[in-house]
């Protein structure tokens, strides 16, 4: 029975509910501090809600159209929201909710993301480009241009010198910060990509799509470590776990679902929303995520994934304290699963542009932590000794030799002979040439080898 209990409480838990928007919640982000939970929604405002109980919750206007994206800086200080309005806002968290506007696309603004050091900002738009914008004085950087559709979603890298981005063009690509330049499109997805997510570790990037998937690559070699197909919908925003074992989607047959990455099969789903889910968040501790929907209600859940990283560190800052809203009717449902999920991998390989075409990836890091790494590639020699090993023995050579017959009986004819001994030669002849091709497939592929590895080491 205690066995039971333990396992009951290891299971992730909803532990308040946020009620205040009028229509549907598009994005959620944790202040960094776990003080402080901000919303974003489709009715052009901004909800900052406080997870102390004797603080109250404060809305933020001054978009004229939904909003698509919210992010707190690194430090907590600001609050940058994405607008259909074409216009990016730039906040203060706090009651008079001042706020800076930066204006610069032609077309509704999807995504945003602050870079690393906080001093950057990243917006993505419906013009079909990315740009770059200095926080400090909301003066631009520069464009990148390379999708031929929306540009859904972005995402810096943890060091802050790439960026992914995704589109209706149903890419994912690539990005050197410094340059603007693409170095990879990733073309794996048969719909949109409605969200792209850097993992912890800055080696593996995850994205989403209406095609009702999410597909991980490696950055390294872009080649497709994990496809998952589970939701029945489209997903539309997906979320890593600080430790990047895990990851959260959220998606239109409403539900939230969290992936184990080392085992590469689905962990749980949950089930407490009344309409599609369309946003999600961890907290940067991992102890908590948070999912929005269409139902205009924003729930914080307790993760209970620590429980399993680390033992004796479960402290939430929203355990305990009674729902806004008098939301007590909603009875969320949390499935374990035991059995491995719907998992193809290795059987989608990616299709890269921009960037070398690599047969298996390297080990992924541990923070990536797929669930077994992809296979090696093997030295040329090594493949010609499988290859050897492999074809069929020579058959050997009929040598023209009489038979022992009775002294009546008559001898083979010469003819006879000559077309076995023509017959051997050849045979040889083709053995020989079988030889000398394969070599020479030997020695291009140590060629292709190096001009591989040359041109991954000059893109690093």
């Amino acid at each position: 029975m205690a066995a039971e209990d333990s396992f009951e409480e290891a299971m992730p838990s909803l532990e308040r509910t946020f009620r205040g928007h009028k229509k549907a919640i598009t994005s959620l982000a944790f202040a960094p501090n776990m003080t402080q939970l901000i919303s974003g929604s489709d009715d052009a405002s901004l909800m900052l809600w406080n997870f102390k109980a004797h603080l109250r919750a404060f809305r933020f206007t001054g978009h004229t159209d939904g909003i698509t994206d919210v992010k707190f800086s690194p430090n907590g200080k600001l609050i940058a929201s994405a607008s259909k309005d074409r216009t990016v806002r730039v906040w203060l968290p706090n009651v008079k909710a001042s706020s800076r506007v930066i204006k610069g696309h032609m077309g509704a603004v999807r995504s945003l993301c602050f870079a690393p050091d906080g001093k950057s900002l990243l917006t993505a738009s419906d013009d079909k480009t990315l740009k770059l914008w200095n926080v400090r004085d909301r003066t631009f950087v520069r464009t990148f241009s390379g999708h031929s559709n929306w540009v859904r979603s972005c995402d810096f890298s943890p060091d802050g010198s790439m960026a992914v981005s995704g589109s209706d063009d149903k890419t994912v690509k690539l990005w050197n910060v410094g340059s603007g330049t693409c170095v990879g499109t990733l073309y794996d997805h048969d719909r949109e990509v409605t969200c792209v997510k850097y993992n912890p570790g800055g080696t593996v990037v995850a994205a989403c799509s209406a095609d009702n998937t999410i597909n991980l690559w490696d950055v390294r070699s872009r080649s497709l470590l994990l496809h998952f197909a589970d939701h029945g919908e489209p997903v539309n925003q997906i979320s890593f776990h600080r430790s990047g074992h895990y990851l959260l989607s959220a998606s239109h047959d409403k539900s939230l679902k969290i992936w184990d990455l080392r085992e590469g099969q689905l962990l749980y789903t949950l089930q407490g929303h009344q309409g599609p889910c369309t946003a999600c968040a961890f907290s940067e501790d991992g102890e908590a995520f948070a999912s929005g929907a269409s139902d205009r209600i924003v729930m914080v859940w307790n993760s209970s994934l620590n429980e399993e990283e680390e033992e004796g560190d479960s402290s939430g800052s929203s355990a305990g304290e009674e729902e806004e809203g008098g939301g007590a009717a909603l009875v969320p449902v949390v499935k374990k699963h035991a059995a491995p999920s719907s998992l193809a991998r290795g059987t989608r390989p990616a299709r890269v542009a921009g960037a070398p075409a690599a047969s298996s990836a390297p080990p992924p890091s541990e923070s990536a932590a797929p669930p077994s790494p992809p296979q090696q590639r093997q030295h040329p020699q090594q493949q010609q000794q499988q290859r050897q090993q492999r074809q069929p023995p020579p058959r050997p050579v009929p040598e023209a030799v009489a038979p022992a017959s009775p002294a009546n009986a008559p001898s083979p004819s010469t003819s006879t002979s000559s077309e076995l001994s023509q017959f051997g030669g050849t045979l040889n002849h083709i053995m020989g040439q079988l030889d000398i091709l394969t070599r020479t497939m030997g020695m291009m592929e140590q060629r292709l080898t190096r001009t591989e590895d040359a041109l991954i080491s000059m893109q690093r």
